[in-house]
């Protein structure tokens, strides 16, 4: 999305993604109601912020498995996938700090 500062980028990038509750109006993503069916949008919507997105006081496994439940991964296999990935980025060492 492009568009002036003030014009309303992030509003709506929060709106569709659930950070924000829209005041007015209605929205689908995939055919999916933001109002209603939030889980099911957010795990076929992808949003890379322009500043670091990273919570200073999460570890990578923490900030993983938050992502992980937000898109809606099997709670049962969400350990085991986080593992999984953060050996596939050699970050393993790095996934409690």
């Amino acid at each position: 999305m492009l568009g002036v500062n003030g014009a309303g980028k992030t509003s709506t990038l929060q709106i569709l993604t659930g950070d924000q509750v829209a005041t007015s109006g209605s929205a689908s993503v995939a055919g999916f109601d933001i109002a209603k069916q939030i889980l099911q949008v957010r795990q076929r919507i992808g949003y890379c912020p322009q500043f670091d997105p990273l919570l200073p006081l999460m570890t990578g496994r923490e900030t993983l498995q938050m992502f992980g439940e937000l898109r809606g991964l099997p709670a049962g296999d969400l350990e085991l996938i986080v593992a999984r990935m953060l050996q596939l980025l050699s970050l393993s060492q790095y996934a409690d700090k």
